[in-house]
């Protein structure tokens, strides 16, 4: 919740990068199912607004997904 309220309410990088994070370790299956996530469309712009800000997780994970065929942003 404490990344959500970043992500959310601060559009900290770090927050948004979790937050779009955890759809793809949900879609995984490595998050329990009690954790909310956001619908891919959000996480995606979620994750592109952290990479703009320069936080190099975002960029490393798109670059990751982008090379697995995933990121359709």
């Amino acid at each position: 919740m404490t990344y959500a309220e970043r992500a959310f309410l601060e559009d900290d990088p770090q927050g948004l990068y979790v937050v779009g994070a955890a759809y793809y370790l949900s879609q995984a299956e490595l998050l329990p199912d009690y954790i909310h996530v956001v619908p891919r469309e959000q996480a995606d712009e979620f994750l592109d607004i952290s990479a703009a800000m320069g936080y190099s997780p975002a960029l490393t994970l798109i670059a990751y997904l982008q090379a697995q065929g995933l990121w359709e942003f």
